[in-house]
């Protein structure tokens, strides 16, 4: 399995200058859960902020030409580029999931909760461990760190 991060696409930002890229790794998880142990491909996803001189070494050029999916804009070029070859670095995908939440630190919104509790995919029920939901946060890293999961209750 090709592990190296990928950017599937770049949507432009409020600011001219500035794009959001989504990343893409691939990797295998591995769950231990009532005595069955289960292996499965997994896609984590992080989101960066690019700038347009960085995505314009890698080969952008057109960036008013966009296109539309699920009420989104994207640019129409920048899809499935080798994520190392766009940032110079071979960049990483960390996990970490928490009991503690993340919280935006200034502005407006300070103090509100970045993001939403873990869900069982097949029963959507939040998972826990105890009676405390678990937080699934991802970022991108320059370095090849271990990821932090946490085993969740039985649902």
């Amino acid at each position: 399995m090709n592990n190296s991060p990928i950017i599937v696409r770049i949507a432009p930002t409020n600011n001219p200058e500035f794009f959001r890229a989504e990343v893409a790794q691939e990797s295998v998880e591995s769950q231990l859960s009532n005595n069955v142990i289960t292996r499965r491909k997994v896609r984590v996803l992080a989101w960066v902020a690019v700038s347009k001189e960085t995505l314009s070494f890698a080969g952008i050029k057109d960036f008013d030409a966009t296109t539309q999916e699920n009420g989104r804009t994207y640019l129409k070029e920048g899809r499935n580029l080798d994520a190392s070859k766009v940032f110079g670095f071979v960049p990483h995908i960390k996990v970490t999931e928490t009991t503690e939440p993340r919280r935006i630190e200034s502005g407006i919104y300070a103090g509100k909760i970045v993001g939403n509790p873990k869900l069982n995919p097949t029963t959507q029920e939040v998972l826990c461990v105890g009676d405390e939901p678990i937080y699934r946060y991802t970022d991108l890293t320059a370095n090849k760190e271990e990821d932090v999961r946490i085993q969740h209750n039985t649902v």
